[in-house]
């Protein structure tokens, strides 16, 4: 009978997250997973057939840390500019796992197709017309475009090309 492992699948996907927050995506490995958890790296495959099998699983714990930051910034008014503020503050205050999510792309994208996974249509751009009294299309064009600079902002608080102040960036969106 296979021995019980000394940790759940839930403690190996946070092992995997924090690898990531500390030395980027490309640091979770089985060895380094095993290390993590005091174990044989051929162990963490107890609860995972493949290493992009755990990669996903961290992928998609990134991915809540950031609907985190999202919720946060959809109570904030307006929504659509505490959405901007908070997608920067997830740069700054979890800059590993921005590169992990928004960074790093396996193909090239369209921008409809590299922005729609980020932006959740019914939760922000939804959040356009009552604020702005925009139509659809003018509510798709002032989300898509204050999307692609509040990502040149984040990206340059991430690579450490800027450095902004909560007051400076909320200066910076406007609104």
């Amino acid at each position: 009978m296979p021995r019980k492992p000394k940790y759940t699948r839930e403690e190996l996907i946070d092992a995997a997250v924090e690898l990531t927050r500390e030395s980027g995506f490309a640091s979770v490995t089985a060895r380094s997973l095993g290390k993590r958890l005091g174990t044989a790296p051929a162990t963490v495959f107890t609860h995972f057939n493949s290493l992009d099998e755990i990669r996903q699983a961290a992928v998609e714990a990134a991915r809540k840390r950031y609907d985190e930051f999202v919720a946060r910034g959809l109570q904030m008014n307006p929504p659509f500019k505490g959405f901007a503020i908070q997608y920067i503050r997830f740069s700054v205050e979890e800059p590993e796992l921005f590169r992990l999510l928004f960074m790093t792309i396996s193909q090239p994208l369209s921008m409809e197709n590299f922005i729609s996974p980020t932006l959740d249509d019914e939760l922000i751009q939804g959040t356009i017309p009552d604020t702005f009294g925009l139509d659809y299309k003018e509510s798709a064009w002032l989300c898509h475009n204050m999307w692609i600079y509040t990502h040149g902002l984040a990206v340059m608080c991430v690579s450490s090309a800027c450095s902004f102040t909560e007051k400076e960036i909320s200066e910076l969106l406007g609104m």
